[in-house]
């Protein structure tokens, strides 16, 4: 998860605004990434 934690603040400071993720059957993993990120549902 670390990794894809660093990996989305470096592509959002160069500018990139939108990302997918893909699960893999593993929601909950995500979940934490965004949540880490400060990503919350509208």
């Amino acid at each position: 998860a670390s990794i894809a934690i660093d990996m989305v603040k470096v592509l959002s400071r160069e500018g990139v605004k939108d990302f997918h993720f893909y699960t893999l059957n593993r929601s909950e993993l995500t979940y934490a990434i965004c949540h880490i990120l400060g990503v919350r549902p509208r």
